[in-house]
């Protein structure tokens, strides 16, 4: 985590003070360019882990059900959120309204953004291809030797150098923190509905298939850390239900790449932060940046923060 924050940091300064000079107009090519790397060499990691693809085969059905509940559950939560206090537009296209002797007074819309539906189109075009390229190459045994070994780090190092690029578009966006900071404690609120709707979701998916309430609420309160939350559920409580976690957190973190595009779409910015829970501030980070914009990327990269913190102190306790 310190190795993101760092990176993200140095690329924010450098960006802010204009000390990368015309360097500085790649870092949204770069981070596009990033994306899809990391989403290949994730897609490969899977493909080529014989263990990954066995316990896909075996518990992936209801690893799905608990990861579609998790970012269901926190689509509600931020979307509840979203509407009673104003924070940001329903969607795309649309002011926020305001409060006038108590009642909600529509805004005017915006105009149309039409480079925003390319935008989309192009990233859900890259998102698919790329990660259905690096599944295909990892199973066919088309990588390197090995590469299942070192794939954690060829991952991370590809990470600390896409979130630096963000850092760096981050920090030339000088409205963005001004915009940001008008948000105040209300931005805080948006990792509060994440965590509550993930694990409500997950709770009552676990009781419908046959777990006990904080079982399933274990699985969700890993807000997508799968690596932490299957090793900690595995050692304080079954490998089954550590297996479930871990993969039903893979599953969380690649479909809110897949489905992010469509969520920013149709049910506005803060919706867009919310399917990653905690990958926000790293891996789905420079998707949700693309697809939603700067102002979203600070709420998300504080969601995700946040919710790194929670995870490892919520897992045990529900366990």
């Amino acid at each position: 985590m310190l190795n993101v924050i760092g990176a993200l940091g140095v690329g924010f300064v450098l960006g802010r003070r204009g000390w990368l000079g015309k360097a500085a107009a790649w870092a949204g090519p770069a981070g596009t360019a990033g994306v899809a790397l990391l989403l290949f060499l994730m897609g490969a990691k899977i493909g080529s882990d014989a263990e990954l693809r066995q316990g896909l085969a075996t518990l992936g059905l209801e690893a799905a059900v608990y990861a579609v509940a998790a970012v269901a559950g926190s689509l509600a939560a931020v979307k509840v959120l979203e509407r009673a206090l104003l924070v940001f537009p329903a969607a795309r296209g649309e002011r926020a309204p305001t409060r006038a002797g108590g009642r909600v007074v529509p805004a005017d819309p915006l105009p149309p953004v039409p480079e925003g539906e390319k935008r989309d189109k192009g990233m859900i075009c890259l998102v698919t291809a790329t990660l259905a390229l690096g599944l295909a190459g990892g199973y066919l045994g088309l990588m390197p030797a090995g590469y299942a070994r070192q794939a954690d780090a060829l991952i991370a190092g590809a990470l600390a150098l896409l979130v630096f690029a963000v850092g760096v578009d981050l920090g030339q966006k000088h409205d963005t923190l001004q915009e940001f900071a008008t948000l105040g404690l209300r931005a805080l609120l948006v990792p509060a509905g994440v965590a509550v709707g993930s694990m409500v979701g997950t709770m009552l998916a676990g009781l419908l298939l046959g777990l006990k309430w904080n079982e399933g609420a274990a699985i969700g309160a890993g807000f997508g850390w799968y690596s932490l939350s299957g090793v900690l559920i595995s050692q304080l409580h079954s490998v089954r239900l550590g297996t479930l976690a871990f993969l039903s957190n893979v599953l969380r973190e690649s479909l809110s790449i897949v489905i992010l595009p469509w969520v920013y779409r149709y049910l506005g910015t803060l919706a867009a932060v919310a399917p990653g829970g905690a990958t926000t501030m790293d891996v789905t980070l420079p998707v949700i940046v693309k697809v939603a914009g700067e102002e979203a990327g600070l709420v998300a990269f504080a969601s995700g923060f946040i919710l790194t913190l929670l995870a490892p102190i919520l897992v045990p306790l529900l366990v």
